[in-house]
């Protein structure tokens, strides 16, 4: 994989498809390219989150321009159809933290709810001592 295509992609947040990436005068000289001797490239940035994103890269290292503009428009509709579905994992996995942090609260509402009927019940059931209970505090 081309780290300069995907970066290139990232950094302008559009697609980059590369006919011939060897040949191509600003990612010709890139080593990744050099390297991985690639021909076609196609690259799209998935935007999740304005901090998170991430990129479909395809290439193609034996045939010049082997992705047309099906292909494009497939790529595109991946990569923003994987973001929203990783917004939705995102957003599932926020909704239930929520829930277990309400389910906390409410067993800790439990807990101080039947310590409250306790005391009343004790106290109804000794009036005296809520005579003592003020005396105490006083």
């Amino acid at each position: 994989m081309s780290r300069s295509i995907v970066e290139e992609a990232l950094g302008r947040m559009t697609a980059v498809r590369v006919s011939n990436a060897v040949d191509d005068e600003k990612l010709g000289h890139a080593s990744s390219v050099v390297s991985l001797e690639l021909r076609s490239v196609r690259c799209v940035p998935v935007s999740i989150t304005v901090d998170l994103r991430g990129a479909i890269y395809v290439d193609h290292r034996l045939r010049a321009g082997a992705f047309d503009a099906r292909a494009e428009r497939l790529c595109t509709m991946l990569a923003s159809q994987a973001g929203l579905a990783i917004q939705q994992v995102r957003r599932m996995e926020e909704i239930r933290r929520l829930n277990r942090e309400l389910e906390r609260q409410v067993r800790d509402r439990e807990v101080d709810l039947r310590s409250a009927r306790r005391a009343l019940a004790d106290a109804r059931s000794d009036p005296s001592s809520i005579a003592s209970s003020a005396a105490r505090r006083s």
